[in-house]
């Protein structure tokens, strides 16, 4: 996880982590997802945004982060997926804000979507 956050995201603060684990059982071939507790929100925050600026080198390396979200959440983003495929496929940009979907208007803003 150090190693991922000094010399991918380029992050030289000394974060500091709480628990950091693997979720899942063992499979042969297959890596497992990590699961860390920042001590910090700011510091979350910090890696957050440096992944996002350092996607392209995430995807090269087949690595990614993301915030772990509530089954509730994850439940209300199944339920509002299509939704999202129909926006999509009219050509406009979407986006979660937790379980809020969001979808960009013609002045560039965002804008919550709720049929």
């Amino acid at each position: 996880m150090k190693t991922l956050l000094q010399d991918v995201l380029q992050i030289e603060k000394n974060i500091e982590l709480d628990r950091v684990h693997r979720i899942g059982k063992e499979t042969p071939g297959k890596t497992s997802p990590i699961v860390a507790k920042f001590h910090h929100y700011s510091d979350r925050e910090l890696v957050r945004k440096a992944s996002i600026e350092k996607n392209p080198d995430l995807r090269a390396l087949n690595q990614g982060v993301g915030i772990q979200q509530t089954k509730a959440t994850l439940e209300k983003r199944r339920n509002k997926q299509h939704i999202v495929d129909r926006e999509r496929n009219a050509g406009r940009t979407t986006k979660w804000a937790g379980s809020r979907l969001l979808v960009k208007g013609q002045n560039g803003g965002y804008h919550e979507l709720n049929n």
